[in-house]
C-alpha cells in the first residue's frame, strides 16, 4: 500500500494467472493509487475456433482478456473508475501485416476463416485503486 502509480506495457496477457496479476497491483498501490497497463484486449466475442492462432498471431501466450473479463478482474481486486480505451483494433489487414512480420501466415489463415478480424486490439487499461 504504498506505490502510486503500477505500468504494464503489454505483458499481462503472458500471464496465465492475470486476476493474480490485478491483485499484486492493488496490494502494493496506495488508496487512489492507479494502474495503466497496455494490452491485447478482445472488444468482440473471439470465434472459439480462432482463439489460438490469434494468440500465435498477437503474440498473446496465455489468451486474450475480453473487455468484460478485464473489468471484472479488476473490479474484484479493489479497483473503481475502469477505463478501457481502443487504440488499434486488429482488423484483418493489421493481422496479415503482423502474421507476415512474424512468419505466423498459417495462424493467420486460421483466424481469419473463422473471421476473427476486428475482434481484438491494443488498448489502454486505467483503474484506481479503492478499498
Amino acid at each position: 500500500a504504498s506505490a502510486d502509480v503500477v505500468i504494464s506495457n503489454c505483458v499481462i496477457n503472458f500471464c496465465e494467472n492475470k486476476a493474480a496479476v490485478f491483485a499484486e497491483a492493488r496490494r502494493v498501490l496506495a488508496l487512489g493509487g492507479r494502474i495503466v497497463v497496455s494490452d491485447i484486449v478482445a472488444f468482440k466475442p473471439v470465434p472459439p475456433a480462432a482463439s489460438d492462432a490469434l494468440c500465435e498471431v498477437t503474440g498473446c501466450r496465455n489468451g486474450i482478456a475480453s473487455v468484460r473479463d478485464y473489468e471484472r478482474m479488476l473490479h474484484e481486486c479493489g479497483f473503481a473508475r475502469v477505463s478501457i480505451e481502443q487504440k488499434t483494433l486488429y482488423t484483418n489487414e493489421v493481422l496479415h501485416e503482423k502474421a507476415q512480420r512474424k512468419g505466423r501466415m498459417p495462424a493467420y489463415e486460421t483466424a481469419i476463416a473463422a473471421k476473427a478480424g476486428a475482434t481484438c486490439g491494443s488498448a489502454i487499461v486505467t483503474a484506481f485503486a479503492n478499498k
